[in-house]
């Protein structure tokens, strides 16, 4: 009678481990909140942007602290690759710009610039 009872208890205890990972099969989903902001400006973008970021961190599992390597790989690859789909369905052309860094474009100036080698219309 014991050993059934070990047996109901073993799988039992299986069982409730085996539940969190089925469910792991499913991704889960953040609502990033934009009616607050101005999302084709730069500084509204740049929020939204932000808010998608912190969101992606948060599903995928981002957490302080020490982690093992190869999961700290799968965390960083999963939340650029939800960053990015965020990024494409959201239709917006500013917030593209600026997580793909269109804006601002940067000159990097040294001591031996010569204004005239720059393209036209650079100042």
């Amino acid at each position: 009678m014991s050993r059934t009872i070990s047996l109901a208890c073993a799988s039992a205890i299986l069982l409730a481990l085996a539940a969190p990972a089925a469910a792991q099969n499913y991704p889960e989903q953040r609502i990033v909140r934009t009616s607050d902001v101005d999302a084709y400006s730069p500084r509204g973008a740049d929020t939204v942007l932000n808010r998608i970021e912190n969101a992606a961190e948060d599903v995928c599992g981002d957490r302080p602290g020490p982690m093992p390597l190869p999961e700290r790989q799968e965390i960083r690859a999963c939340t650029y690759e939800t960053i990015e789909v965020a990024v494409a369905d959201s239709g917006n052309p500013v917030l593209h710009q600026r997580y793909y860094g269109y804006e601002p474009q940067i000159i990097i100036e040294d001591d031996y610039y010569d204004p005239s080698l720059s393209p036209k219309g650079s100042r």
